[in-house]
């Protein structure tokens, strides 16, 4: 799941003051990508469809793994939040 900073916590005054940064939506992209590639050979079942995710998916591994990377290769190459420095996420 994308990270979200809640509101009034320290995590949030740790971005703002510069201390924690914050990944760009390619880098989580990235992370999305790496999942599948390396949980190819562990039976799981990846449940990454969080409101907040980029390419929200979720399904049986190895199965699923590479509709998954297609997925996620395509939101890479084609999304536009991609350009964005930072992903806006959804504090709940």
């Amino acid at each position: 799941m994308a990270l979200t900073v809640q509101p009034g916590t320290e995590l949030e005054q740790q971005v703002e003051s510069g201390e924690f940064v914050l990944p760009s939506p390619l880098q989580i992209l990235e992370e999305e990508k790496y999942l599948p590639e390396n949980l190819a050979d562990f039976p799981t079942y990846y449940w990454g469809d969080h409101g907040n995710n980029i390419t929200p998916m979720r399904g049986r591994l190895p199965e699923s793994r590479e509709l998954f990377l297609e997925r996620v290769e395509h939101a890479m190459a084609t999304h536009p939040v991609v350009e964005e420095d930072v992903l806006l996420t959804t504090p709940w």
